[in-house]
C-alpha cells in the first residue's frame, strides 16, 4: 500500500490517513462501539474476543461494501478540498475574467435560442396514424 500511495504522489501523513480510513476505519468504528455498549472490565480481553469472533463471522461481501464506502467517504472529502482550490483559483481569475464572461453570455444566448428539429424521422399526422397498418412480412 505504501508503494501504491507514492505513486499517487501522497505524502507520509496523507499515507497514513489513506490506510486509516481505507482498512482501519470501519473495524475501529465498529470495535469501539462495542466496547461503549458493553463497557467491559478488561476491555483488551473483550477487544480480542470481538476481534476473533469478528474474523470467523466475516462476510466478504459486507467488508467490501464498508471498504468501499469508507473510500467513497475518502474521495468525497478529496473532492471538497479540491473544489475548495478551485473555487479559490476562480476567484483569482475572476478579476481578469473578461473573456470568460463573453464565453458565459455566448452560452447564455445559445440556451435560449430554440433548437433545431429532430431529423430522424418525418412527422405522421393524426389522420394518418389513425389509418396506419402494421407491415406484414412473409
Amino acid at each position: 500500500s505504501g508503494g501504491a500511495c507514492a505513486l499517487l504522489g501522497m505524502t507520509t501523513q496523507e499515507s497514513h490517513d489513506h490506510y486509516l480510513e481505507s482498512k482501519l476505519r470501519v473495524v475501529l468504528e465498529a470495535l469501539v462501539e462495542a466496547l461503549l455498549a458493553t463497557k467491559p472490565e478488561d476491555s483488551a480481553a473483550f477487544s480480542a474476543e470481538w476481534l476473533a469472533q469478528r474474523h470467523s463471522e466475516r462476510d466478504p461481501e459486507q467488508e467490501e461494501v464498508l471498504r468501499i464506502r469508507a473510500e467513497r467517504d475518502a474521495l468525497l472529502r478529496k473532492s471538497d478540498e479540491l473544489l475548495e482550490r478551485l473555487g479559490e483559483t476562480a476567484a483569482v481569475t475572476e478579476e481578469g475574467g473578461q473573456e470568460d464572461s463573453e464565453e458565459q453570455a455566448k452560452i447564455l444566448k445559445m440556451k435560449d435560442s430554440d433548437r433545431r428539429a429532430g431529423v430522424s424521422a418525418p412527422k405522421i399526422s393524426k389522420e394518418r396514424m389513425k389509418t396506419w397498418v402494421k407491415p406484414h412480412h412473409d
